[in-house]
């Protein structure tokens, strides 16, 4: 053990040699020169951006540095190596590939947000979320939408990497052992839609996903910061507001008014760094969001079914809203009664009586959440990956299997195309996993036999893996 330990310290020493000696180098380089020296040494490559390229390699160079690190510390065992073995995995993978992507699309909206707000203009009518985000974005338009840029795409790969900690660990309250969290966390952010399209557009879901998935890991114990990580998610994009339902029902004071008095002092320093008219903006561009974006088969919300179908077969568009409320209003009620059911029977979690309520209203109302709004991107579908997850541990027969598999592949697997209406299979796809929900809902929550042997199995995994120690 002494020996080993030995080589790791030994490994550290030498990696932080090398950096002294890239500190020396660099500096050689630069401080007569300027930069002009580096471009002697530093070639772009083809299909290249040199910036991407100098961070994500970076990145990867200091993950290299923190694993050696954890391993010093000890923080790296035999208990914990299977996470980090799969969360560092997960890291150089999305590193490798986002340093090769040098096309990003719908970051233009939150720069010229941001780029309004610093004008004092109104918010652009594609811009469909409360000032938050644009006004944190608006102390770096001086620096140049380049910077605001790269500010945002280094925010989203850090906050995915968070997502994979927080989503292993809500796996973990749910009953997943440790690695068995690790390991399916692992399979389904490192192949997945939503991820690939969330980074390649730069948007803002990881850190709203990540502020609802603390709001319930925060909660009973630290009801403050659960009210207050939901009161930024909820002035991150609307959305989320459903999620305040079930702490009325639980009629949980503290908590609401930890997040009335959050949230209205969100509203007041924006307010007071902009204006509230801002906010005005914001119903306004929700009122018209049709208007402002493009009516894509890929997209598919009810709304854009709808008004898809109504268009390619010449009926009267003034009717659309009728059919839209129609659906909307059966999905609405259909969710409710599976909250209803869920709560009742303690469907999907069991614990304490402090969080039975909310861990098991939140999965549903995730999903609902998602579901009942007017634009559902694919990117969006981030949002659905932890109640699917949640999910798997209720498939307890063959049929049930194949269906749920076949859900998944379509949710998360199949590329994005615009194909009307088999583009449509997405919010198929979703009502399914609605009906699925209803049936497990009507039973109190019970772990299948393969279930408890996963478990199991993954906690035990580690010893059979990795090397004995003499």
């Amino acid at each position: 053990m002494k020996k080993k330990s030995k080589y790791i310290k030994n490994l550290l020493a030498l990696y932080l040699i090398i950096n002294v000696f890239l500190a020396i180098y660099l500096g050689i380089l630069l401080i007569p020169g300027g930069t002009k020296p580096l471009k002697i040494v530093l070639q772009e490559g083809p299909h290249s951006d040199l910036r991407l390229t100098i961070f994500y390699t970076l990145i990867s160079w200091f993950l290299l540095g923190s694993i050696l690190v954890l391993l010093v510390k000890k923080i790296i065992n035999k208990k914990t190596a299977l996470f980090f073995i799969c969360f560092y995995l997960f890291a150089f993978l999305y590193a490798n590939v986002l340093r090769e992507r040098i096309n990003y699309g719908d970051i233009g909206d939150y720069v010229r947000a941001a780029v309004n707000l610093y004008n004092r203009e109104p918010l652009p009518l594609r811009y469909l979320y409360p000032p938050l985000w644009a006004s944190l974005l608006q102390p770096f338009v001086p620096l140049g939408e380049k910077f605001i840029i790269a500010v945002c795409m280094a925010a989203n790969y850090f906050s995915l990497l968070l997502f994979f900690m927080l989503l292993t660990k809500v796996l973990n309250r749910y009953g997943f052992s440790h690695n068995f969290a690790a390991i399916l966390t692992f399979v389904a952010l490192s192949i997945n839609v939503s991820v690939l399209r969330t980074l390649g557009y730069v948007q803002i879901n990881f850190h709203v996903v990540n502020l609802i998935l603390m709001s319930l890991l925060f909660y009973p114990k630290y009801s403050l910061f659960s009210a207050l990580s939901l009161s930024i998610a909820t002035h991150l994009k609307a959305s989320p507001v459903l999620l305040v339902l079930p702490f009325l029902l639980k009629k949980d004071w503290k908590w609401l008014k930890n997040f009335l008095l959050t949230s209205l002092a969100i509203v007041g320093i924006t307010s007071l760094i902009n204006s509230f008219n801002y906010y005005a903006d914001f119903i306004k561009n929700i009122m018209n969001i049709h208007d402002a974006n493009v009516l894509a088969f890929r997209e598919f919300s009810i709304d854009s079914l709808v008004r898809a179908t109504f268009r390619l077969f010449s009926l009267p568009p003034e009717t659309t809203i009728y059919f839209i409320a129609g659906a909307k209003l059966v999905l609405l009620c259909t969710g409710l009664k599976v909250l209803a059911l869920s709560i009742k029977n303690k469907s999907f979690f069991k614990g304490s009586l402090d969080n039975e309520l909310i861990f098991n209203s939140y999965i549903v109302l995730i999903v609902l959440m998602m579901t009942l709004s007017p634009l559902i991107w694919e990117h969006h579908l981030i949002f659905l990956l932890m109640p699917m997850l949640i999910l798997a541990k209720r498939i307890s027969t063959l049929s049930q299997s194949i269906i749920y598999i076949a859900l998944y592949i379509l949710l998360f697997l199949i590329p994005t195309f615009d194909f009307y209406p088999l583009s449509y299979y997405r919010l198929l796809a979703v009502v399914v996993v609605f009906i699925l929900f209803y049936r497990f809902s009507k039973k109190s929550e019970s772990d299948p036999e393969w279930f408890k042997k996963a478990n199991k199995f993954f906690e035990e995994w580690p010893e059979y893996l990795l090397p004995k120690t003499k």
